[in-house]
C-alpha cells in the first residue's frame, strides 16, 4: 500500500512538471499601468510571440513588456 502511494505521488509530480514545462509566463503592462502576468501553453505562446514580433500595438490593447 505504501509503495502504491509513493508511485502515485511520483507520477503526479512528474505530470505537474510536464504541464509546467508546456506553459510559459509572459509579463505585460495592463491598460491602467499595472504589471500583469499571463500563462500560455506553447501553441498560444507561438501565436502571441508572432503578434509581438509584428505590430503589437495594433494587435492588443496593452503594451508588451517581455517574457
Amino acid at each position: 500500500m505504501m509503495k502504491d502511494v509513493l508511485v502515485f505521488f511520483i507520477a503526479a509530480f512528474l505530470f505537474v512538471q510536464k504541464e509546467a514545462a508546456a506553459c510559459t509566463r509572459i509579463v505585460y503592462k495592463g491598460p491602467n499601468g499595472g504589471v500583469r502576468t499571463m500563462r500560455l501553453d506553447l501553441k498560444q505562446y507561438a501565436t502571441f510571440n508572432g503578434l509581438s514580433n509584428s505590430n503589437f500595438r495594433e494587435a492588443a490593447p496593452f503594451r508588451f513588456m517581455g517574457i
